[in-house]
């Protein structure tokens, strides 16, 4: 897990696999989706230290891998460990299949590498139109979140 909490640490953890799919063309809504391999993260909590750590410039990258200028988009939270803890206290993973999810969520979006998955855990905030989902399973961890699709 990244202690330093800079963009080297992002880069050094960049997803193996990431989309986004518009899901609102008149909101510039889309669904961003990434994976990360098993071996980039000791476990769990330290995948999801770095998600709150990072949440913001991986959503630029994640629209723009190659464009994006990251500096812009990161602003160092050296309270995100803490967050994180405290949303995993309060939201423990239960156990799931990634790809069931996917197609219980979002029947018509098709990522082989989502639906690669295995039996799991994760952690699905369903509370509005569009779920969302933080996880891992014996192929990596995974997010998926809504956000505004950044140029």
């Amino acid at each position: 897990m990244p202690t330093t909490h800079n963009l080297d640490d992002f880069i050094e953890h960049l997803p193996a696999d990431h989309d986004f799919e518009m899901i609102d063309l008149e909101q510039e809504l889309a669904l961003l989706m990434a994976r990360w391999n098993r071996d980039t993260f000791v476990d769990f909590p330290s995948f999801m230290d770095f998600y709150f750590c990072f949440s913001t410039v991986l959503q630029a990258y994640i629209c723009n891998p190659t464009g994006a200028n990251l500096t812009t988009w990161f602003s160092p939270d050296e309270d995100c460990n803490r967050r994180s803890r405290e949303f995993l206290s309060m939201n423990p993973p239960a156990s799931a299949d990634v790809a069931a999810w996917m197609s219980t969520h979002y029947p018509k979006l098709s990522k082989t590498w989502l639906e690669n998955g295995s039996e799991g855990l994760l952690i699905s905030t369903a509370t509005g139109t569009w779920p969302e989902m933080t996880g891992y399973d014996s192929h990596g961890f995974y997010a998926v979140f809504t956000s505004d699709l950044v140029y």
